[in-house]
């Protein structure tokens, strides 16, 4: 954002810790895999007030689609990212979704704290960190809202707290 708080189109967004950030939710959870499927990203309004069109440029993700624990980056990843895309759910619209593998205890043991905080349901949500190449505002209900769109995902986080209150594990 500039100096007055608007977005700039091709940069991040700052936001408390830099990168642009959103958040989801989980819906199938595959124990012997170690894998759990996530919605990462929905059209619906986050609590920045903005709402991210479900048009990703996903290219420079899926040659390093890393895991990280609340997008901190200098450290292991917990993980990695399967079959990212996005789908179509007639009700809800375009969603972002991937399937997470968490990595072994041996690769890096914060990721089987992570793992049993999932299977013990204690995080579900995720959030994804991207630069948008595109912005607008659009009025919605009375009100100026900031649209994000042909977003350049770079990664996506296992969060306590997601931006984006649809970013979970799908249920």
């Amino acid at each position: 954002r500039d100096r007055s708080g608007a977005a700039n189109p091709g940069q991040a967004l700052q936001r408390p810790r830099g990168l642009c950030v959103r958040a989801a939710e989980l819906s199938a959870v595959r124990e012997a895999e170690r894998e759990v499927d996530f919605v990462m990203s929905t059209g619906k309004r986050d609590s920045y007030g903005e709402i991210v069109r479900q048009n990703w440029r996903l290219e420079r993700f899926t040659g390093n689609p890393v895991a990280l624990f609340v997008h901190i980056s200098g450290a292991l990843p917990i993980g990695q990212w399967l079959n990212v895309r996005v789908e179509d759910d007639d009700a809800k619209g375009p969603a972002l979704k991937g399937t997470l593998r968490v990595a072994s205890v041996q690769a890096n043991p914060l990721a089987e704290n992570v793992w049993h905080s999932i299977l013990e349901r204690t995080l579900r949500a995720v959030s994804v960190g991207f630069v948008p190449h595109k912005l607008s505002c659009e009025e919605i209900d009375g009100e100026e809202v900031v649209i994000l769109d042909d977003c350049e995902l770079f990664e996506c986080s296992v969060v306590p707290i997601p931006a984006n209150p649809d970013a979970l594990v799908e249920m």
